[in-house]
């Protein structure tokens, strides 16, 4: 695909915690996500990551507390953000808490050590809003409690 103006960028887009029990899972909807950068005419991803996290105690989830994630190379990485907001709003299960994150290059050393505590340990919503607000990455709960930004900025780091 061509891109429009500037360089591409190689952008991240992580999503967690928007279905419900009975419902189609966040891999299912981030299949379906990634679809639509194509038809939006945004860019083809290369492809959708599930990411395990952690499933202790006083962890939130629907049954495997997974996350999932999909790259692809833009000129305009505010589009994505928007894009992918709009999607998971029209999309995501009702009662869900989906959250998004959209991060551009590489990962910060502490977003992604957050990233690998999510494997291994409770984290709290505060810890993952904190970090992407002092990196500037776009991190957005759409609905319900917003729990699901913690697994959305997991997923966008591990990828």
């Amino acid at each position: 695909m061509p891109v429009r103006s500037g360089s591409p960028d190689r952008v991240v887009v992580g999503i967690d915690d928007t279905d419900m029990p009975g419902t189609p899972g966040t891999g299912r909807l981030a299949r379906s996500l990634a679809a639509s950068f194509g038809g939006a005419a945004l860019g083809e991803p290369d492809g959708v990551t599930r990411h395990q996290l952690f499933e202790g105690p006083g962890v939130p989830k629907t049954s495997h507390n997974s996350a999932a994630a999909l790259a692809l190379d833009v000129a305009d990485p505010g589009r994505v953000t928007e894009h992918g907001a709009r999607f998971l709003l029209d999309h995501h299960a009702a009662g869900s808490d989906p959250g998004i994150a959209v991060l551009v290059g590489s990962p910060p050393a502490d977003v992604l050590a957050f990233a690998r505590r999510t494997q291994e340990e409770l984290v709290t919503r505060q810890e993952a809003e904190d970090l992407a607000a002092e990196h500037g990455i776009p991190l957005t709960g759409l609905a319900g409690t917003r729990y699901g930004v913690i697994g959305a900025l997991a997923a966008a780091a591990l990828r």
